[in-house]
C-alpha cells in the first residue's frame, strides 16, 4: 500500500495463501494500542449461513433426518409421517425469517495484502 493507505478505499485487495483471497477494502484504521492501520470490510452475512448455525435448526435437522431415513425403509406410522410433514414446514418457516439477515463488519490485518488496481 502506498504513503496514503485512504486512496485504496473501495478497491480489491488479494493475499493468494489466506481465504478468501480477494475482498474489498471499504477502509483503513487506525486501532487505538496500535501503531499499525487495519482494514475494514463491510459486507452482509447471509440467511444461509446464520439459519445453519442456530442449535434450534440444527436439532430439528437431525431429527427431520432421522425419520426421513425411516420413512424410506418403511418404518414410520401415521403419526410419524405427519410430524415429518410438520417438521418440514417448522425448517422452512425458520430459513425465510427476515431477521436473519446480519451486517458484519471484519478487521484484518494488512500484511501480506496487495493492491489489484
Amino acid at each position: 500500500f502506498s504513503e496514503n493507505p485512504v486512496a485504496h478505499a473501495d478497491e480489491l485487495v488479494y493475499c493468494s495463501y489466506k481465504k478468501p483471497s480477494t475482498i474489498r477494502l471499504d477502509r483503513f484504521e487506525l486501532k487505538e494500542n496500535s501503531d499499525r492501520p487495519v482494514m475494514c470490510h463491510f459486507g452482509v452475512r447471509p440467511k444461509s449461513a446464520n439459519y445453519r448455525a442456530d442449535p434450534g435448526y440444527i436439532a430439528l435437522a437431525r431429527n427431520y433426518r432421522k425419520l426421513q431415513h425411516q420413512q424410506y425403509f418403511g418404518q414410520l406410522t401415521r403419526q410419524e409421517s405427519e410430524k415429518l410433514v410438520q417438521m418440514k414446514y417448522e425448517m422452512q418457516l425458520s430459513q425465510n425469517e427476515k431477521n436473519l439477515r446480519r451486517d458484519i463488519m471484519v478487521d484484518i490485518d494488512p500484511e501480506g495484502y496487495h493492491c489489484t488496481g
